[in-house]
Order: structure tokens, then sequence, then C-alpha cells
């Protein structure tokens, strides 16, 4: 087995210059080459199954130069994070996101079936600060990797991934919203200018927005037929959003369990007859909602959405 000491400089040396100069005397290698040699060896440490001497090793490392780089390189190698010093190895090394995006967010999807709750912190802190580079390779690499993982989370774990989710997405429209539309009150229903476009029977591998929206569709159809306490907190929270995109997630969920969810369903459509019967974003999604849940609506319910909908005048009567 590798006993791991800390790297002693003139024996690296020694077995770099081996082999390459039949020579007595070699020139002195390039520190570059001395460690990759060094990484190296600590990665092969990783697959031998020296996981944890290895990490305890690098945590107890001083700070030297370019160690960010590399010791997440190292760490590529590793795949099993079993080990808790593996976490505190990573966040002592972490460098700035722009410095080693691919490896960061390489790590963090390695570590999401061993430490579920960091993965969703890391990953989040990436959101927020994202790196800074041109819009071709954010549409590719950068976003490929973002949706793998957030796959990743959403198979593992589908309610908190859900909780999570729902609080970007959030973020992401009340964020385009304020520069477009700083003025939300104004409105009723606001167009969604991240989402508006989006297409529910499609799916996305390099587009970090709308797969985010795709995979929390899709989870909350499926929470919502359970007893889910993250769906119920969802509905109490956001069942009288402006968000035309939070509005459709739950208009489908209500569709598919319509006398579960009847009285939440009343609501919704009659406050979309009231305040925004031509909003094009939702009527085919209130249709279908008023077409699955009626029959489950009270007589009273009933006779008052069909005399709110005999009342309705149109905006635009020319056409």
């Amino acid at each position: 087995k590798l006993i791991f000491q800390p790297p002693r400089r003139n024996i690296f040396l020694k077995i770099i210059s081996f082999g390459l100069s039949n020579k007595e005397k070699t020139e002195e290698p390039d520190p570059e080459l001395y460690s990759a040699l060094w990484s190296s060896m600590i990665r092969k440490a990783f697959l031998n199954n020296n996981r944890q001497k290895a990490l305890d090793y690098i945590y107890k490392l001083k700070r030297f130069k370019n160690d960010s780089n590399i010791v997440l390189w190292m760490l590529l190698g590793l795949k099993k994070w079993d080990y808790l010093v593996a976490f505190k190895v990573f966040e002592k090394y972490i460098g700035n996101i722009n410095d080693d995006w691919y490896s960061r967010l390489s790590l963090i999807e390695d570590a999401v079936d061993y430490n579920y709750d960091w993965s969703i912190k890391q990953l989040s802190i990436v959101l927020k600060d994202e790196p800074d580079i041109t819009t071709n390779q954010k549409s590719s690499m950068y976003e490929h990797h973002i949706c793998k993982i957030l796959e990743k989370l959403s198979k593992n774990n589908k309610e908190k991934f859900f909780e999570f989710g729902i609080e970007i997405l959030v973020q992401n429209i009340s964020k385009k919203l304020q520069q477009i539309n700083p003025n939300e009150e104004e409105e009723f229903y606001l167009y969604d200018p991240v989402y508006g476009s989006f297409n529910f029977n499609k799916d996305y591998i390099d587009d970090e927005d709308n797969k985010l929206l795709k995979l929390l569709f899709d989870d909350a159809r499926e929470l919502s037929k359970s007893n889910s306490v993250y769906f119920k907190n969802f509905i109490s929270r956001y069942n009288e959003t402006k968000y035309t995109t939070l509005q459709i997630i739950l208009c489908a969920c209500y569709t598919d369990s319509p006398e579960k969810y009847k009285e939440y369903s009343f609501n919704i459509i009659k406050n979309f007859l009231l305040y925004a019967p031509e909003n094009g974003a939702l009527d085919s999604y209130i249709h279908s909602l008023l077409h699955s849940s009626f029959v489950f609506f009270e007589e009273k319910e009933k006779e008052e959405l069909l005399n709110i909908t005999i009342g309705l005048k149109s905006k635009y009567p020319e056409y």
C-alpha cells in the first residue's frame, strides 16, 4: 500500500528523471511535470481504495501555488464521496468559479449520491455566481453540466429537488420581470419572459432554465398524486400567484386529480374568468381544468362560474 508523506521534491525529481536520459546528471524537469506526477499518484490512490488516506493527506497540506486547479483535478478521480473529508477538501481548495467551472460541476454531480443537501448548496452557489463565459459556451458545455446535475437531483429525491427548484424558478422569473416590468402589482397575471415559449412536450439537455421547468413540471404532477408535504406547501404559497408559469403547473396538477383539488381549482378558474379571461398563456390549461373538475363543484359554484361566463365581454369585440 502507498504510504502518504508530504511530497519531497528531491525524490520526485529522481523518479521523473529516471528514463529521461542515460546521463548521470539530468537537467531539472519543469515544475509542472513534477506536479503532474504527484497529482497522478494521488488519483491512483483513489482507485486503489486508499481514498481516506489520500484525502486526509491532501486536507492537511499547506496551501501552495495553483493548488485549487490541481486538487480539483485530483478529486475528479475520486468518484466515491463516502468519506466526510472529501467535502472538506473541496471547500478548502475551491477557487473562483471562473477558474475551473468544469471541474466544480463534475464534482458536484459525483457528490449528489453521497451528500444530497451539500450538493444542492454547492449548486446554489454556482447558480448565484455563474461563470463569466460567452453565450455560445454557456449554451453548450456549461448548461449541459447543470442539466445533468438537475436530472440527478430530481431522480434521487423529488421532494427536496422540487422545493429547491421552485425557489430557483421564482427567482429567475422575478429577476427578469424586474428588468422589463418593475410594476408587477399593476397586472393580475404576469407574462413570463423566461418560460413564455416553453414546450412541455420537449426534453431539454443543454438549456438549464427550460430543463429546470421540465423537471419541476413532471415532478409536481407526480407529487400532487401523493400526500407530499412539499406539494401542499407549494399550493399554500403559490395558489394565488401572478406568475403564469406557476399557474400552469398548478392547473396541470389539479387536472390530473380534479376531485382532490376541486377547492383550489374553483378559485383558479374563477380568478381567471374575472380578471384575465383572454390570457393566451393560460386559456388552454384553464379549459382542461374546467372540463375535468366542473362535475365535482357544488351547485352554487357551478352557477357562479356560469354567471361569470355569460357576462364576459371581450376587450376586442371586433375580433
